[in-house]
């Protein structure tokens, strides 16, 4: 029975994924020196879950069974969009973060698509944060 119901979570979660039935949170972050919005972290906010209800049970366990990698891609194509409409409305200067997983990290096929996604927007894999870089070839 145990099987049966994660099978079925498994399914609703990649059924959330591909129908982007989420939005994200945009979570000023703060200079503590300046007062100033450093850069906006991205949160995952599923639309079936109750106002203010966490994410955190769901991505756990998406992260435990191995499904995290779907929405982590779709979390960074929703950011870039985001980027997107507000370079075309003229609103630069808008910086966003997005916290990957470490297993998607560990996946090559992710890295590669995430790679080629970053190609597409801003031209050279080489121009990825250090950060990106580091964590994702170090094992």
């Amino acid at each position: 029975m145990k099987v049966k119901k994660t099978a079925e979570e498994i399914s609703r979660f990649e059924n959330i994924v591909s129908d982007r039935a989420f939005r994200l949170a945009l979570q000023p972050i703060v200079d503590l020196g300046t007062g100033k919005v450093h850069h906006h972290e991205c949160l995952v906010r599923f639309l079936d879950l109750k106002n203010g209800e966490s994410p955190f049970e769901r991505i756990t366990f998406a992260e435990e069974f191995g499904v995290i990698s779907a929405l982590d891609y779709a979390v960074v194509c929703r950011a870039i969009e985001i980027l997107k409409r507000m370079k075309a409305e003229s609103l630069r200067g808008l910086s966003l973060a997005v916290n990957l997983s470490a297993r998607s990290l560990e996946s090559s096929k992710f890295v590669e698509a995430l790679i080629g996604i970053r190609s597409i927007v801003i031209g050279s894999p080489s121009r990825l944060p250090n950060r990106l870089r580091s964590k994702t070839f170090m094992r």
